[in-house]
């Protein structure tokens, strides 16, 4: 690509097909000039997200870094195109996506315009123009290079929950965290509350409790504090447990 490019993509790649597919798809973007850098993780190179896009786009020069799954697929030829009208639009931020979680008076609300999974069904409530959020989902979240080159990803190991990190430092750094429409489809369905998410979010809430009581995420809404909320994860978990083993028989 021209050296005017604007936009650095960025996606872990655990499949080479899908991959494929995905950067198939990205090439018939148009209006804006991007350039594509896939990050090997075939043979388990990385241990965490984190630590492979900090090395790989350490040293970039762009002006919006996008990190990606690559199993999400563009709609149409300019998805891309509004995706970056609206980055500019907001100005500053700390970090940018297409799934956001924030908090309610009940609890919290997805905001999303993308579909996902195989019958594309849509996963929240659907917004027309960028929306504050406390956290974004993994699936596509961006930002400016300025902000990446003084706050990289943390050393957090592990695959899940690396944006919504990333997200809650942004807040703590005094940024706001937006949601922007886009006309995306993620191929997978979302289902990602394992024993690893599970660990990786006890050590987030470790971090983050004294900062914020309650972590909203495109999973579940998490509370913190005290022994009732931590026994309310721990249920949650175990009922989840529980519905895996039974649907497997």
């Amino acid at each position: 690509m021209e050296s005017k490019s604007r936009v650095a993509v960025f996606a872990i790649v655990n499949n080479i097909e899908i991959f494929n597919e995905f950067k198939r798809n990205l090439d018939s973007q148009t209006g804006v000039h991007f350039e594509l850098f896939p990050i090997m993780n075939c043979k388990g190179e990385f241990s965490s997200a984190g630590k492979a896009f900090n090395e790989k786009a350490n040293g970039q020069n762009f002006e919006y870094y996008f990190f990606c799954h690559p199993d999400i697929r563009f709609l149409d030829n300019t998805v891309l195109e509004e995706i970056v009208k609206n980055l500019d639009t907001i100005g500053e931020f700390g970090v940018v996506g297409i799934a956001g979680a924030v908090r309610t008076p009940g609890g919290r609300k997805i905001l999303t315009t993308i579909v996902q999974g195989d019958e594309k069904e849509s996963v929240g409530e659907k917004i027309d123009k960028a929306e504050r959020v406390q956290t974004l989902d993994e699936c596509l979240f961006i930002v400016k290079r300025k902000y990446f080159e003084k706050h990289p990803f943390s050393g957090l190991d592990g695959w899940h929950l690396y944006s919504v990190e990333y997200c809650l430092e942004a807040i703590c750094n005094g940024f706001c965290n937006y949601v922007i429409p886009a006309h995306i489809w993620h191929l997978s369905s979302g289902q990602s509350l394992d024993e690893r998410y599970m660990a990786q979010l006890e050590q987030l809430i470790r971090k983050y409790r004294e900062r914020f009581d309650i972590i909203c995420t495109t999973v579940k809404s998490w509370p913190t504090k005290g022994f009732p909320a931590l026994i309310y994860r721990k249920y949650y978990w175990l009922k989840q447990k529980i519905k895996r083993l039974v649907m497997r028989r």
